[in-house]
């Protein structure tokens, strides 16, 4: 709602996204508890965020800070690899797509616990596959848009550190998705899964209608091609971006259960 009041000046969806968010606030308890682990945590941030940058709401911040201070006293720090073909195998789930929003958070405030925090999730362990090449023999059998996702946090970093280490990375993770991950369409990740590069992507669509081109890839896809272009001034990474937002074909995705046991390939 903020950034669709900052696209097109409708004060009345700035209006409710306040609202709503004046009545979660009255739901976090003293201590900045709000009963949510990394993942929702992560939107949560990204959301408060984007009240501050996007629609200027001055409480969105302290309630920001309240709520990384609690995090960062009780959020597990295990981090775990993503172990291959076992689904969310990071635990807790998708920790490693938390530094993105958190660094944005330092970038917009300033305040260096929100950099601090950031660093605890680095995701050393999967980036690295591509440090120095975009055809890794093993960066396969893990979930696809989190896999994707993550590398909006390498791009944060490398918006923040400067480290162009960070730049290589999502770089060469570009180039691999997109030879040997992506449909036509742009859509990746069949039955959610990043895919060896031995026509398995194809012979996919052979076995399952769960190709997973829905909503959250699609976003993930977008910040990756959003943030290449921003730091190379490079065209052809928007490329992704016209796939993904021109796709005219509905497929409905693995983690709908009740849906996906149907083939159900339409025109939207």
């Amino acid at each position: 709602m903020a950034r669709i009041y900052r696209a097109t000046g409708d004060s009345a969806i700035r209006d409710k996204a306040v609202r709503l968010m004046t009545g979660f606030a009255k739901t976090v308890k003293p201590d900045g508890s709000i009963g949510m682990r990394h993942y929702p945590f992560d939107k949560l941030v990204c959301g408060l965020v984007d009240m501050q940058q996007y629609a200027g709401h001055a409480d969105a911040v302290p309630l920001l800070e309240k709520i990384t201070d609690a995090a960062s006293r009780t959020f597990s720090r295990e981090n775990l690899p993503a172990v291959p073909n076992k689904m969310y195998g990071g635990r807790p789930s998708e920790w490693y797509t938390l530094a993105e929003n958190l660094y944005r958070a330092y970038q917009l405030t300033g305040n260096p616990k929100f950099k601090t925090f950031a660093e605890v999730w680095l995701y050393h362990a999967y980036w690295d596959k591509f440090a120095n090449t975009a055809t890794p023999t093993d960066a396969h059998g893990v979930h696809a848009y989190s896999h994707v996702n993550t590398f909006s946090s390498a791009a944060m970093a490398y918006a923040v550190e400067g480290d162009s280490a960070y730049l290589r990375i999502i770089k060469n993770a570009y180039d691999f998705l997109q030879a040997t991950q992506c449909y036509g369409t742009g859509g990746f990740g069949p039955r959610e899964t990043i895919v060896p590069s031995d026509g398995r992507l194809g012979r996919a669509l052979e076995i399952t209608s769960a190709s997973f081109e829905c909503g959250c890839g699609s976003w993930a896809g977008f910040k990756l091609s959003r943030y290449l272009m921003q730091f190379t001034g490079e065209a052809r990474y928007g490329d992704w971006i016209e796939r993904l937002s021109g796709n005219r074909w509905r497929a409905l995705c693995f983690c709908c259960p009740r849906e996906s046991a149907r083939t159900t390939w339409r025109p939207a």
